[in-house]
């Protein structure tokens, strides 16, 4: 079992790496963003072009962007999770602990009181 120092440790990593992919997540929905607005301003620079080639541009790529971002915000939301379950983990260790220093002192209260009664 592992150590609630180990446990606090790995739960920082987690944060760091959240945060990294978090921000390639949103950085990666604004480059989406920026190719479709890169797209209508070039449908306005060209009228040539039809609908479906500015379509195509714009799936191409803004739909790979978003895509991807949102396969990242999925991952992150399995990183969140599990976070949350060594955060539970520490926890738990911490309850033990404490419930190992009630026994103690129950059963010092408990010696207590049988002296007591003995005289």
């Amino acid at each position: 079992m592992k150590t609630t120092e180990e446990l606090e440790k790995e739960v920082e990593k987690l944060f760091i790496i959240q945060s990294r992919i978090r921000n390639s997540a949103f950085i990666t929905a604004i480059g989406g963003l920026l190719f479709f607005i890169f797209g209508l301003y070039w449908k306005y620079l060209h009228p040539e072009w039809n609908l479906e080639d500015m379509g195509s541009y714009i799936a191409g790529g803004a739909g790979a962007a978003w895509g991807f971002s949102g396969l990242l915000f999925i991952y992150l939301g399995f990183l969140g999770q599990k976070q949350e379950i060594k955060n539970q983990q520490i926890e738990l260790i911490l309850t033990r602990d404490e419930m190992k220093a009630s026994r103690v002192e129950l059963k010092g209260q408990k010696e207590q009181l049988e002296a007591q009664k003995t005289r």
